[in-house]
């Protein structure tokens, strides 16, 4: 069923004002009829009651088909104390990019959590950083990918599929950073084998036996 539309079209001079000139505005707002409301300027929602951590104060369904190619500022909700329920934002929050699908961290905001996660396989983000290509000057805000993993050799090798690498190449637009973990001991060694520019798959090969260890990719 379509929408209705608040009208203003009898509240003029000299008119007698109809019970419906008023109840529409009640029925609108009170969700007994359907209508189509349009706010032009700042609103502000000031709610007391609800229940459960997000009440029944508000909900707000959005769209972002009508967004354009740029980065909007997230909001957070104060989930205790004093201010309990509102919404606050910052310039400096972290941005989100409904187009294409991306969200900014700067590297000067830390991310903390208390659950620790571990797993065979690769987990990435994308930060913002300063990129110094060989032979040239740093280029700042630049996007930076990161990609985080865990993994064990088997007979001396360990093969990552990791198809975002494909066609870049170690030390010009992939940096590898390699750590054994605390159960290795002395005597293994880790390193980077090679990574396949077609596949984007990286090998790693270590010697002195088949260790834990961790790894961390930043690409360009």
């Amino acid at each position: 069923m379509a929408l209705q539309v608040l009208s203003k079209s009898n509240i003029l001079n000299g008119n007698v004002v109809q019970a419906s000139d008023v109840s529409q505005s009640i029925d609108a707002f009170t969700g007994q009829v359907g209508y189509d409301i349009t706010i032009s300027g700042s609103f502000n929602l000031l709610a007391t009651t609800g229940s459960g951590l997000w009440g029944e104060t508000l909900r707000v369904d959005m769209d972002t088909s009508g967004f354009g190619n740029g980065n909007y500022t997230i909001p957070f909700l104060r989930t205790s104390g004093s201010g309990f329920g509102t919404f606050k934002y910052s310039e400096i929050a972290p941005k989100y990019n409904p187009i294409a699908d991306v969200l900014y961290v700067t590297s000067s905001q830390a991310i903390s959590s208390s659950q620790a996660v571990s797993a065979s396989f690769a987990s990435s983000a994308k930060i913002l950083g300063s990129y110094v290509a060989s032979g040239s000057s740093a280029v700042p805000n630049t996007q930076l990918n990161f990609i985080a993993g865990a993994g064990k050799t088997t007979l001396g090798t360990l093969l990552v599929n990791l198809p975002e690498l494909a066609s870049k190449i170690l030390g010009q637009n992939v940096f590898v950073s390699l750590a054994l973990s605390s159960s290795a001991g002395l005597g293994p060694v880790v390193q980077v084998g090679n990574l396949n520019i077609g596949t984007g798959a990286l090998t790693f090969t270590s010697t002195g036996g088949d260790p834990d260890f961790f790894y961390t990719i930043i690409y360009v």
